[in-house]
């Protein structure tokens, strides 16, 4: 068995450094001769979809199945030149089901309102569907769900292990009797767009009105594994605005860093708080009621016990792979 999965790459690049950390994180704890990985660069240029082309048609016919992690434009576009191949996986992850919120409006709208059409044909085309969350399996078409999944991107707990809290604050200028609130940019991103700045902003300021002590804002994008790591293990919580999240990865190492989280409603964050301490979710996308439970979490002044509820719910990265691994025995 040969199992090909096609990712996508940042425009122009080369480099497996360039894939989203998450994608090699997974790919390199597989550590298997059977499993090779392709990336093609995203843009719609015309020289980009001639050499995307020209890559998987040198490519796929040495696979035995083929594992294209994204839906909508991009894994239409691949799916199609498998269609001779029998075995053939689609992983929907959020953005490609859900749709955008960034650039141009008009390119949005075209963007937003082709995508539901696309993914049908994605969903037909497909012999297996992986979707990270229920939020992304309601998307699919009820005929269609007895071929589809969950399977969560998983967290290398393993990386938060023997890293010094207070060393690490030292070394990003936070004292003791700083409060430091995360926030996550996606990568790559100079303008916020899903993940909602601008709200998260807003709740900051509405906490720093009400408290005494010095509050901390980080947004972070592009940071390392390693560095990621570390200001989880180093901050106090972790903000998330999102409008829309399949199952965001970086809830999941929040709570491998025992790290306390406060959220809207998106995505699985129902399923991934559940049982952890000193985390909330809000009823509403209101900057009041986020700035309350931020102060909820600095009244309680402790950390959570979400490594536990990661091992208990099995989003461990090597419990996740092996179910990848045991679809893809299944269709060997």
């Amino acid at each position: 068995m040969r199992v090909l999965q096609i990712h996508s790459q940042k425009l122009g690049s080369q480099e497996t450094k360039d894939f989203a950390p998450f994608v090699m994180e997974s790919f390199s704890k597989m550590s298997s001769s059977h499993i090779d990985i392709l990336g093609l660069n995203t843009g719609y240029s015309l020289s980009n979809l001639i050499k995307n082309s020209r890559l998987l048609k040198e490519n796929i016919p040495k696979y035995d199945i083929v594992h294209v992690q994204y839906g909508g434009y991009f894994g239409l576009f691949v799916l199609l030149f498998c269609s001779n191949y029998k075995k053939k996986i689609i992983s929907f992850c959020g953005s490609d089901v859900l749709g955008t919120y960034g650039g141009k409006y008009l390119k949005r709208v075209a963007y937003n309102s082709g995508l539901p059409i696309v993914n049908i044909f994605v969903q037909k085309m497909a012999t297996n569907i992986i979707v990270k969350s229920e939020v992304l399996r309601d998307k699919v078409l009820v005929k269609y769900r007895p071929k589809t999944v969950i399977i969560p991107n998983g967290v290398d707990i393993e990386r938060f292990e023997n890293i010094n809290r207070s060393r690490e604050r030292e070394n990003f200028g936070w004292s003791d009797a700083d409060f430091v609130i995360l926030f996550n940019l996606r990568r790559g991103e100079a303008i916020d767009t899903v993940k909602n700045l601008k709200l998260a902003k807003e709740a900051v300021q509405r906490l720093k009105n009400k408290s005494n002590i010095n509050i901390v804002f980080y947004p972070f994008q592009n940071l390392t594994r390693e560095e990621v790591s570390k200001v989880l293990i180093a901050a106090d919580c972790l903000l998330l605005t999102s409008f829309h999240e399949g199952s965001p990865n970086i809830v999941k190492e929040a709570m491998a860093a025992n790290l306390p989280v406060v959220s809207v409603n998106c995505g699985d964050l129902p399923f991934l708080l559940d049982g952890v301490s000193n985390s909330s979710i809000s009823k509403e996308y209101d900057s009041d009621e986020l700035a309350n439970l931020l102060m909820s979490v600095i009244k309680e002044d402790s950390r959570t016990n979400g490594l536990s509820q990661i091992v208990k719910k099995g989003l461990n990265i090597c419990e996740t792979n092996n179910r990848i691994l045991e679809l893809y025995k299944e269709l060997s």
